[in-house]
């Protein structure tokens, strides 16, 4: 009986240990993590000149000849895809003395050219890079005529939004530059879109570069804290249980092996660790 009692208690004041621990280590985990969600969010902003870009990649796609779909061309090589569907295609045109609209860099230029009878009418060029970048920008031109406005938009892993950028008139030829900077480095996708009219989207010289602004000091330290807390709460609710049932176990072999008829004695121990 007096046995019971004791063995009741421990369990009692271990048990109310254990929930101070994991009280504690609660209150710690969200003091942490509080910091992280009042910082300001990553800002995205447009770039009208490709001199502010860290150690561009640039692809000016000469090395395709002329109307070429571009398609995974430059996936293998850096992982960049455009479309190529019949309702969005994207390919090569290369320079002609008969034509108004010459390449930034010499022969080619791409441009939007889905089959016919689609057309680009509200239906940007769109293209998707394997891993994430904080600057993406190009030269854009529409081959037609003036008074036609772009909208140059960037977009996370999940299809998200980050940004936009608008130019007010195209240029016939790709002269002129169009960009955006993400902070945090999150862009994935890009879309080019000349709105409604069927004047076709046209780029030069695409550069990017992934060169994100660092991580504040509170995520590291949040990171940091909650470790420290899971720690010790871990140790001691792993010693509470070995240390019981060990003790335990050994009267329980004993009184089994001393009195092979006493039903009693090995009754009594037996249980209590089935109540552990």
């Amino acid at each position: 009986m007096l046995r019971r009692k004791l063995f009741t208690f421990i369990t009692s004041i271990l048990t109310i240990f254990a929930a101070l621990c994991v009280s504690t280590a609660d209150m710690t985990t969200y003091a942490a993590y509080w910091p992280q969600r009042s910082q300001s969010p990553a800002t995205c902003s447009s770039l009208s000149a490709s001199g502010s870009f860290p150690s561009p990649t640039t692809i000016n796609f000469d090395d395709l000849g002329n109307a070429q779909t571009v398609g995974t061309h430059y996936q293998a090589s850096h992982g960049v895809i455009f479309p190529n569907f019949s309702t969005s295609r994207v390919q090569t045109y290369a320079n002609s003395a008969a034509e108004p609209t010459q390449a930034r860099s010499a022969p080619n230029i791409i441009f939007h050219y889905p089959d016919f009878p689609n057309t680009s009418i509200n239906v940007p060029m769109t293209f998707t890079f394997s891993s994430a970048k904080s600057h993406v920008g190009m030269y854009v031109g529409n081959g037609d005529y003036g008074g036609i406005s772009a909208t140059l938009i960037a977009y996370d892993v999940d299809n998200k939004e980050l940004c936009r950028t608008t130019l007010a008139d195209v240029p016939v030829s790709p002269t002129i530059f169009m960009g955006i900077y993400d902070s945090a480095g999150r862009i994935r996708s890009m879309a080019l879109d000349y709105g409604n009219t069927a004047t076709s989207e046209l780029i030069d010289d695409l550069m990017f570069a992934y060169a994100p602004v660092a991580s504040s000091t509170s995520t590291s330290t949040a990171t940091a804290t909650a470790t420290q807390t899971r720690t010790p709460t871990a140790t001691v609710v792993n010693a509470t249980h070995t240390a019981t049932p060990t003790a335990t176990r050994t009267p329980t072999a004993t009184a089994t092996q001393s009195s092979g008829s006493s039903t009693t004695a090995t009754a009594t121990p037996t249980a209590t660790p089935t109540r552990t």
